[in-house]
C-alpha cells in the first residue's frame, strides 16, 4: 500500500477547522495533513463519517497519492458508503488541488480479514507535473506580483496557490504592466487565466502566457534592451533639472537611430535594435526610462488628425505637459505642449492630468 498512515483523530481535527460541512462549498486550507499512527489491528485507517472520508480524500489528492485503502467503521458504514459519490464530487470538484490536478477518483468496496474496506484509486491529468512548480500567495495582490515576475523572467506558465481570494481585473493588470515594462516584457502574449475551483476563497490559479516568437528568442532581446535603458538612466544621473532630465532622455531616445514608422509584435527591441516602431512603442520606451530616472510620465491613448496616437503627459515642476516625440522630431527637437496647444489631438481628459495654459 503506497499510502502513509495518518491519524483519523488529526483528521477529523481538520475538519473542524476547515471542512467540517462538506456540502457548503467552503474549503480552508492547502496544507496536508499531518500524519499520526491511529490504526486497525489491521493497520489500515478507520473512517467513521462522510467527513472523515472527504479528509482521506483529501490527504491522498494533495500527497498526489494513487491507491489507498480505508477501512469502514462498522456502525457508520451504511451512510458512509451512501455518502461515498458525493465525497468524491465534493473532492474532486471543491478542494484547489484536486479541482487542478485530478482527472477521476474511482473506488471499491470488499473486506479485508473480516473488516470491511474501500478501495480508492486516484488518476491524475497533466497538471500533477506542475505541483513542484506552484507558487504561493497570501492574497490576490501578491498574485499579480508573481504574474509580473513570470512575465519579467520570459515564461509561458505560472500555477499559483492562492490562500484568500478577492476579485481583480488580473488581465487589466497585466496589460497595464506591460505598457510600463517595455524593457522588462517583450511582447504582449494572449492570456489565459483558469481558477481551480471556480468559486471560494481558497484556489489554485493556473496562468498562461502564449506568445508568437520562442521565449529563448524574447529573452535575447530583453538581454539587448536591458543595456539601453540602464544607458539612458546613466545619462541624466546627476542632473537635477527636471526639464533638462526629459530633454536629455529625449535626445537619447532620437537620436539613437534613423529611425521608421512600423508596427512591431516586440515593440521595445524593434524600437531600439531596429529603428522601427508607431507612436506606441516611442510613448512607452520614453515613459519607462522616464521611470526609471525617477521623473513623472504618462502614457496617453487617443488620436491624432483621426488616427490612433499615443504619446505622452509629463510633469515638470507644478505643471503637466503634453510631449510627443515623434511630433518634436519633426520639429526640431524637445517640446511640450498644454492642451490648448494640442489641435487635432483627442483623448480622454477624464484619465490624464490636465496641462493648463499659463
Amino acid at each position: 500500500m503506497k499510502r502513509t498512515v495518518f491519524a483519523v483523530l488529526l483528521a477529523y481535527c481538520l475538519l473542524l477547522c476547515g471542512c467540517n460541512n462538506f456540502l457548503d462549498g467552503s474549503y480552508a486550507s492547502l496544507t496536508p495533513h499531518a500524519a499520526q499512527q491511529v490504526q486497525t489491528n489491521q493497520g489500515m485507517v478507520t473512517v467513521s463519517s462522510a467527513q472523515e472520508c472527504i479528509a482521506f480524500l483529501t490527504d491522498m489528492t494533495e500527497n498526489s497519492e494513487e491507491y489507498a485503502i480505508f477501512a469502514l467503521d462498522s456502525a457508520n458504514a451504511v451512510d458512509i458508503l451512501e455518502e461515498m459519490d458525493t465525497s468524491i464530487t465534493y473532492v474532486a470538484k471543491s478542494t484547489p488541488i484536486a479541482a487542478f490536478t485530478v482527472e477521476k477518483i474511482s473506488y471499491e468496496v470488499g473486506n479485508t480479514a473480516g473488516v470491511q474496506a474501500v478501495a480508492i484509486t486516484v488518476s491524475y491529468n497533466a497538471n500533477q507535473l506542475m505541483m513542484k512548480t506552484i507558487r504561493s500567495a497570501e492574497d490576490s495582490e501578491a498574485a499579480v506580483s508573481l504574474i509580473e515576475e513570470a512575465l519579467s523572467q520570459c515564461k509561458d506558465r505560472i500555477v499559483i496557490q492562492l490562500k484568500e481570494y478577492s476579485y481583480i481585473d488580473f488581465e487589466k493588470r497585466i496589460r497595464e504592466f506591460i505598457s510600463q515594462r517595455p524593457d522588462a516584457v517583450m511582447e504582449t502574449p494572449q492570456v489565459t487565466i483558469r481558477f481551480y475551483p471556480e468559486s471560494g476563497d481558497v484556489r489554485v490559479m493556473d496562468v498562461r502566457f502564449s506568445y508568437q516568437n520562442q521565449l529563448d528568442s524574447l529573452r535575447a532581446m530583453k538581454n539587448y534592451v536591458q543595456p539601453v535603458f540602464s544607458a539612458a538612466e546613466l545619462n541624466v544621473r546627476g542632473e537635477d533639472v527636471e526639464s533638462t532630465k526629459f530633454s536629455m532622455l529625449f535626445a537619447f531616445l532620437m537620436e539613437r537611430n534613423e529611425y521608421r514608422l512600423g508596427v512591431s509584435n516586440t515593440p521595445a527591441y524593434s524600437l531600439l535594435r531596429h529603428g522601427v516602431g508607431d507612436s506606441m512603442a516611442f510613448a512607452r520606451v520614453y515613459a519607462a526610462m522616464c521611470h526609471r530616472a525617477e521623473l513623472e510620465c504618462y502614457v496617453v491613448s487617443g488620436t491624432r488628425d483621426g488616427e490612433s496616437w499615443t504619446w505622452n503627459i509629463i510633469r515638470d515642476g507644478d505643471r503637466y505637459y503634453h510631449v510627443d516625440l515623434l511630433r518634436a522630431h519633426q520639429q526640431g527637437g524637445f517640446d511640450r505642449w498644454t492642451d490648448g496647444e494640442m489641435d487635432g489631438y483627442i483623448w480622454d481628459y477624464s484619465s490624464y492630468p490636465a496641462c493648463e495654459d499659463t
